[in-house]
């Protein structure tokens, strides 16, 4: 008989396994401080710079801030934003990659 520990590892392994599976696949991700900013993923290059300078000039950061996004079928953009921002910069946020993705 196999011990009781065996058996909750090997469920935890296929839960944890299950999860990486399951879980929303990102397009693009930006994390974003004070002083830099980086991105990766498939963003458009044309895009970046424009991208980097409204961030820098249009939003201000109290903190690490994490941007992820991916497009669903019919051309919707899901994003998800985490970090020490304020509703309004989200919203600017969101609104700035809506209209240029």
């Amino acid at each position: 008989m196999v011990p009781l520990f065996l058996r909750v590892l090997v469920f935890a392994g296929v839960v944890y396994a299950l999860y990486l599976a399951l879980r929303p696949k990102w397009d693009f991700t930006v994390v974003v401080n004070r002083q830099r900013c980086r991105l990766r993923g498939a963003f458009p290059e044309a895009q970046r710079h424009e991208l980097y300078t409204f961030l820098r000039d249009r939003v201000e950061f109290r903190g690490t801030v994490r941007i992820r996004g991916r497009k669903r079928p019919g051309g919707y953009l899901a994003l998800r934003i985490r970090g020490p921002l304020d509703e309004g910069s989200k919203q600017r946020i969101r609104n700035f990659l809506v209209n240029r993705l």
